[in-house]
């Protein structure tokens, strides 16, 4: 005759508690504070908020000494490296947009 497990016996006829409602017991038992969520109202969105300034995103390949050049000089004059940038394009496109093979194309 075989011996009856005692592990079957013990646990298989009981019914078993869900993951809350034994986090819940394990609670209790310890004498943690019950843990209350808050209203779906007050969840903060997902994700990086949105900026605070009007740039646009673009990619640009450049040298990383001359980046970190660009980057230093916008920290001396208290302007962000953006705005230096901007500047030299304004001052890049007025030089080509002079010469008349350039007109047509940057109006």
């Amino acid at each position: 005759m075989a011996k009856k497990s005692i592990v079957g016996s013990t646990f298989g006829n009981k019914a078993r508690p869900t993951p809350e409602e034994a986090r819940n017991m394990a609670g209790q038992a310890t004498g943690a504070p019950k843990k209350t969520t808050p209203p779906d109202t007050e969840k903060r969105e997902r994700g990086r908020p949105p900026a605070a300034h009007n740039f646009k995103k673009f990619n640009t390949l450049i040298d990383p000494e001359q980046r970190a050049k660009l980057k230093y000089l916008a920290s001396m004059e208290d302007v962000h490296i953006y705005e230096l940038i901007e500047e030299a394009l304004a001052d890049l496109l007025a030089k080509y947009g002079t010469q008349d093979k350039y007109k047509a194309l940057l109006r």
